[in-house]
């Protein structure tokens, strides 16, 4: 069993959103509102959006809390900014209630869309080490449609080769609020493991690896559907083609060194960080059952796995505060046989400091 605890300190400086709420200037029958607590409740008329040039009025609408002819305040305004930022289409977000009568405001929303169509190229040293190089492009075309649909098309050449494509669409059926997303991808990896009677549960030396690849393609199809703004279910199909450059016994279950077989996933999410790129509170728990080897006489597998992560803020002062945060990760596999490259591993991409030459492999983590 692969079991290992790691401690980490992480000290984040975070500059996010604007809100507007000043003292009360008059500008032509216009003024901002000014407001003592963040609890006064501000009622909304309408909601007008600026700068939103790609982007649909209603991806942003759908996304806030906030509602025309509905009352608001300034948490629900600070939480509304936060999750447009975490939709990833805005360079910056600035929301601005702005008073139109003794009891009502409009709430002007603007922002400063990124760019959309990303051609960038990629490089890098896998696992840290200067003779494993890679380089390659990703093709990116995020909120092609307005609708926050993303295109993607990356590839590396070098060490490991790979290349991805997917299609996503976060949210379709409109008040269902349903998600799907479609992927194929090919890589070509190194083995990530020993064939000894004594490898399982056990840790050893890169030098210990057996030297041939493993080539893999996969097809993946997802459906969700989100229950709230945080919590939502999804179920996926994918195949999977997986072959050794070298066959020998016990590197593949089939005998031929291919093994292909359908494998069905579901899971649960429930995410409540106020940003994901930089989390300074909330929580996120991830659960998935995965069932490989559907309608499969030789792999029959089962694993569950779960991702559990917990933000708490510590506040120095109104204006300071420093966030410890923990995490906990488990996969555990049971019922048939398992191909050893599906056992999981530490070492190599997720590397344990001071452990950097070491692999730490089994069933389970």
């Amino acid at each position: 069993m692969v079991l290992k605890i790691i401690l980490s300190i992480y000290f984040s400086s975070t500059l996010i959103t604007t809100i507007y709420c000043n003292k009360l200037y008059s500008y032509s029958k216009v003024s901002y509102i000014k407001q003592d607590s963040d609890s006064t409740d501000i009622f909304i008329e309408r909601i007008l959006v600026f700068g939103n040039d790609v982007t649909k009025k209603e991806v942003i609408l759908r996304e806030i809390q906030t509602k025309e002819n509905s009352k608001t305040n300034l948490k629900i305004l600070h939480k509304d900014v936060l999750r447009l930022y975490n939709l990833g289409l805005f360079n910056k977000v600035e929301i601005l209630p702005v008073q139109i009568g003794e009891d009502k405001s409009n709430l002007i929303i603007t922002v400063i869309e990124n760019l959309y169509i990303l051609p960038f190229p990629q490089a890098g040293f896998k696992e840290g080490d200067l003779t494993k190089f890679w380089a390659g492009m990703n093709f990116m075309w995020r909120n092609f449609r307005g609708w926050k649909e993303t295109l993607d098309l990356n590839f590396g050449l070098g060490y490991e080769p790979f290349v991805n494509t997917y299609y996503t669409n976060p949210w379709f059926g409109k008040d269902d609020h349903l998600y799907i997303s479609y992927g194929l991808s090919y890589n070509k990896s190194n083995n990530r493991t020993v064939l000894k009677n004594d490898s399982l549960n056990s840790f050893y030396t890169k030098n210990d690896l057996l030297k041939y690849y493993v080539n893999s393609f996969n097809s993946i199809l997802t459906i969700g559907k989100y229950f709230n703004k945080y919590t939502n279910v999804n179920a996926s199909i994918s195949y999977t083609n997986t072959s050794v450059s070298d066959n020998a016994p016990g590197r593949t279950i089939s005998s031929d060194g291919t093994d292909s077989y359908i494998s069905f996933i579901a899971g649960f999410n429930n995410d409540t960080r106020d940003l994901y790129n930089y989390t300074t509170s909330g929580s996120f728990f991830d659960f998935k059952y995965l069932k490989y080897g559907l309608f499969h006489n030789e792999i029959d597998l089962n694993r569950i796995a779960l991702d559990v992560r917990e933000f708490i803020p510590l506040r120095l002062s109104s204006a300071y505060s420093i966030t410890f945060a923990t995490r906990i990760v488990s996969s555990n596999a049971f019922g048939g046989n398992m191909p050893v490259y599906l056992r999981e591993n530490f070492g190599f991409d997720k590397i344990i400091r001071g452990w950097n030459d070491n692999v730490f492999n089994g069933e389970n983590l």
